[in-house]
């Protein structure tokens, strides 16, 4: 039989130089001890050379191995369950996973049994299962069954399933196949099993293979973000996977402002990538801390030396942080073709210095009801907006810029015609910005401000100054939560500057290459400008219109592709790029560039 099985597996996966393989046919239980195998070794052993699990209780046992393999691609084994499965009674092969504890892990597994008998494919998401797929309903439901599994997954994540229930090992039946991407960087393979005290001793498990590339990716592990959740906690976010089964507080040395020695009353790791210090002391704002990581191994036998410096931050002081954009009227959008989505209310704030403050230490104020902003850090020169909905808000100015948003519950309070926001310092209610909103700060020329935000024109301006807001630009979705404002201002020497991609003011039709477009950039002295824009040529014939008053930020970018209204490309030859600008307080101007296309 087994000779059978491993001619199967020579044909199912064909001998290649830069490939490597993990096998265990369980023909010793010295070697299944040795080491190769960890997590509940307990719950397993080798008997008749098979891998057999056994137990006392109703519980859930896991074994992993390292697979010392990335782009894994291949894997077959043998099961035989001498048992009916149900609820309480199946069996996980994880074929993938990158934290030896499936309760936090990010895995894939395949599931043998549960209330249908059948065969079920999922993903786990920092523990949490997420059904793909299940098929062969019922094929479970008898006492004994022998089943031999072999699966692949090529370069595209595209995934094959195929299954032998003969006794010959020589009957092969595709199961399924069908793409999904992985998601993770995987470390381990194993097994997992729910079983009640009765089914102990039922699960038999024979000839594993897993093939992949051999791994050369060995990143030293460095940390990646550090994040203070309460006055003696911190949470130390790697760079890769890593345990702490070896770990004592005597790994980690703590300093405070460099001459007070602090202890560490624990450390516990929260996932696969982060660790958990509780300190015996709390700190003060300003504090300085520095941490000493002596041998925080990773699973390559590789391990962390370090020593980090932080800040706890300080209390902001008056105009430090500041109220930057408030949507108070959101309306409605579309998204996707639907139609009549509901906005949300937002507001933004900025970090106008070169220091980072602590989220917890800020609460907002509106129209006197105050509540905390959450958990986090405010970086320097960081940009944060708060709104109740951060996917709809997400949706309605969606940009990849749009990162810095967090949720929070105010209830709405945002009045429509006007209203009042205040940040103050939790310690001690000081005041560090206020603004007095209303609709007469919108842009003048606009008919309709349902949707649109107000945004702070410059930073170092006074909030309470009615001419440092105005609408936010039509290009930006009349919103910029979490990003630079479109209509911050700028100043430059002029009363605007426009520049070209390339000096020549040069386009081409060249299949494609960086010729294939002229762009033009324009910056305003100052926001509120409508911009009309379009291609002539030199008869005076318009070619192709770019813009007709547009309410425009600080800066614009026009772009011609040399193709005219028409839809077809511009005969070669010189063309005129006319550009006009106009604004309410009465300043216009014209200006023309003589371009040329070849």
């Amino acid at each position: 039989m087994k000779n059978v099985f491993f001619l199967l597996l020579l044909w199912f996966f064909p001998a290649q130089s830069c490939f490597s393989q993990i096998l265990d046919s369980f023909s010793s239980k010295t070697d299944f001890l040795a080491g190769h195998w960890y997590g509940d070794t307990a719950n397993f052993t080798v008997e008749g050379g098979e891998l057999v699990t056994k137990g006392s209780g109703n519980e859930i046992a896991a074994i992993f191995r390292k697979t010392h393999l990335q782009d894994i691609e291949n894997w077959a084994f043998k099961l035989q369950l001498d048992f009916n499965p149900s609820s309480a009674n199946f069996f996980d092969f994880i074929l993938l996973s990158d934290f030896p504890n499936l309760s936090s892990a990010n895995a894939y597994i395949l599931r043998f049994g549960g209330t249908e008998d059948e065969l079920t494919f999922y993903e786990l998401v920092n523990g949490k299962e997420q059904k793909i797929q299940s098929w062969e309903r019922g094929i479970l439901n008898q006492n004994h069954s022998a089943i031999s599994i072999k699966i692949s997954k090529n370069e595209f994540h595209t995934w094959s399933f195929m299954m032998d229930t003969s006794t010959a090992g020589s009957q092969w039946l595709p199961l399924a196949r069908f793409s999904y991407d992985v998601h993770f960087e995987s470390i381990f393979t194993g097994f997992s099993v729910k079983s009640t005290i009765t089914r102990w001793g039922k699960h038999k498990v024979d000839y594993v293979s897993v093939q992949g590339k051999k791994r050369h990716n060995f990143f030293l592990p460095k940390i990646t973000s550090i994040q203070k959740i309460a006055d003696e906690k911190l949470v130390f976010v790697f760079n890769y996977n890593f345990s702490t089964d070896s770990l004592s507080n005597e790994n980690f040395f703590l300093r405070k402002n460099l001459d007070q020695n602090i202890s560490v009353r624990q450390f516990e790791q929260i996932d696969s990538r982060s660790l958990e210090l509780s300190i015996g002391e709390a700190w003060e704002p300003g504090d300085f801390l520095h941490v000493s990581m002596k041998r925080i191994p990773d699973f390559f036998g590789q391990y962390l030396d370090t020593v980090v410096r932080i800040r706890w931050p300080p209390l902001p002081k008056a105009g430090e942080i500041v109220i930057n954009e408030i949507l108070f009227d959101p309306g409605d959008f579309s998204y996707q073709g639907l139609h009549g989505q509901q906005g949300h209310e937002f507001f933004e704030i900025a970090n106008f210095i070169n220091d980072t403050f602590d989220l917890q230490d800020i609460g907002i104020s509106i129209l006197g009801k105050k509540q905390g902003l959450g958990t986090g850090l405010l970086l320097p020169k960081q940009i944060v907006a708060f709104t109740e909905d951060t996917a709809a808000t997400w949706q309605q100015f969606g940009t990849f810029l749009n990162q810095n948003l967090y949720q929070i519950n105010f209830e709405k309070s945002l009045k429509n015609d006007g209203g009042n926001l205040q940040l103050f310092r939790q310690k001690d209610s000081f005041i560090i910005d206020e603004v007095n909103y209303n609709t007469a700060m919108h842009y003048e020329l606009l008919i309709d401000t349902k949707g649109v935000s107000l945004e702070r024109k410059r930073l170092d301006w006074p909030s309470r100054n009615i001419n440092n807001w105005t609408s936010a630009s039509a290009y930006a979705n009349f919103g910029t939560p979490g990003y630079v404002n479109s209509q911050k201002i700028t100043f430059f020497s002029t009363v605007s500057a426009v520049n070209f991609s390339n000096q020549q003011k040069i386009l081409a039709h060249n299949n494609g290459r960086f010729l294939d477009h002229l762009n033009m950039e324009v910056l305003f002295q100052k926001s509120g400008f409508l911009l009309s824009s379009a291609i002539y040529d030199i008869f005076g014939r318009e070619i192709k219109n770019l813009a007709n008053n547009k309410y425009c930020a600080q800066e614009e970018i026009l772009s011609w592709n040399g193709i005219a209204r028409s839809g077809l490309p511009a005969p070669v030859g010189n063309y005129i790029w006319l550009l006009e600008v106009y604004h309410p307080d009465g300043e216009k101007w014209v200006k023309k560039y003589r371009i040329t296309l070849l």
